[in-house]
């Protein structure tokens, strides 16, 4: 191996390292000073590799999404210095919410440069290893949380849910081994549900019909006898889709938290309310272009949105919304010119999942994101790496 690509695969492991070792937090250690230095090394690593592809490489997204963090940084400074409190008395700081978006984000950028730079593909031995790793971690989590719950006589949803779905893409590639393919999708969508989170649990769905389809299109193109495919891939859509339905209807508590949707949502429908009103009708017309500034919508409603249209709306304003959806626009762009067609599904997988995931969650300040941006900047980094290979030759 050349020192070169021994350098990059070394970076790589570096930030699946930091990932990993932030995911045991709650589980083998308390958040707090561990979790602060990890997030800050990665981001400052993060940050090198920011400047690095954007002097070397011209890609579209990855201009918008330097565009969209540089937005955030100007916003913090910017930003006034108070402390705002959540409804249950959380302090939030603007150098917390700052930290969690670049960490979430920012992973994009060093595995940008390293696909670009160096032959380092989703295909990597190391990729599918921390994908393993990652889901036992996810395993033991929803365990041990699931007996706690049941300890204290409690009822709700699992966030380890969402950490399950953010494995889903891992079964994009092994689309063209279909018994090992359909397994993790099965295993992955029964996990999502008995973890009871409702958002996952669309999410999820969401992302297997995107992952199902593209399958379908894949193998007929690669094989002759399409109709074979065809039964194929609907037989086993058709086993998912009937374990997936057993595990909701049998499960008393998903379906109640599924009614509650119509009783307002875990309360979603004041905050969506209250800020969509804040913002169409603001104080003055510089509030609904640029914004309140970062954490106003904890001000506001003492929630953070659950919602990034409406987050970045009320952080950012009009501008900030308008670059939010180019970024969303150009991934889309990118992952539709793919030339890998298992890429190209990953990351379409993505750009649904973010979609999805916007209108009732969050995406770009969520912490799992890091995968997601991960996988993203694998993806097209090699992409630009084989286009500008193929034009040198």
């Amino acid at each position: 191996m050349r020192i070169g690509q021994f350098k990059g695969e070394l970076v790589a492991l570096i930030f699946q390292m930091i990932f990993i070792l932030y995911s045991l937090s709650g589980v083998v250690y308390e958040n707090g000073l561990i979790t602060n230095l990890l997030m800050v090394f990665s981001v400052l690593l993060s940050t090198y590799y920011c400047v690095l592809s954007n002097l070397r490489y011209s890609n579209k997204f990855l201009r918008i999404l330097t565009i969209f963090i540089t937005l955030y940084v100007i916003y913090f400074f910017l930003s006034s210095n108070q402390i705002v409190f959540s409804i249950v008395g959380t302090p939030i700081t603007k150098l917390y919410t700052l930290k969690v978006v670049l960490f979430a984000i920012s992973s994009f950028f060093p595995f940008y440069y390293i696909a670009n730079k160096y032959d380092y593909s989703i295909y990597n031995k190391k990729i599918v290893l921390f994908y393993l790793i990652l889901f036992f971690m996810s395993i033991v989590k929803y365990i041990t949380r699931r007996n706690e719950l049941d300890f204290e006589g409690v009822e709700g949803g699992l966030n380890v849910a969402y950490t399950f779905v953010a494995c889903l893409p891992i079964a994009a590639i092994f689309m063209k081994k279909k018994f090992i393919y359909y397994t993790i999708i099965g295993i992955l969508m029964v996990l999502i549900i008995a973890a009871m989170k409702r958002g996952a649990i669309v999410v999820g769905l969401m992302m297997i019909l995107v992952c199902i389809y593209h399958a379908l299109k894949m193998k007929s193109k690669v094989n002759s006898n399409r109709i074979t495919n065809v039964i194929v891939v609907i037989f086993f859509a058709a086993i998912l889709s009937l374990v997936a339905y057993n595990s909701v209807v049998t499960n008393e508590a998903l379906l109640n938290r599924f009614a509650e949707i119509s009783e307002g949502g875990s309360g979603r429908d004041m905050i969506y309310t209250t800020l969509l009103n804040k913002w169409i009708e603001p104080d003055d017309a510089t509030s609904f272009l640029f914004g309140y500034g970062m954490n106003a919508t904890v001000k506001f409603t003492g929630f953070f949105a659950h919602n990034d249209w409406l987050e970045v709306a009320i952080t950012c304003g009009l501008l900030g919304v308008i670059i939010y959806i180019m970024m969303i626009y150009r991934l889309y762009k990118c992952g539709k010119t793919n030339e890998d067609y298992i890429g190209k599904t990953i990351v379409m997988m993505i750009v649904v999942a973010w979609l999805v995931s916007s209108l009732f969650s969050m995406f770009y300040s969520s912490t799992l994101t890091f995968i997601y941006m991960m996988l993203i900047g694998i993806i097209l980094g090699n992409n630009d790496r084989k286009i500008r290979k193929n034009f040198n030759n």
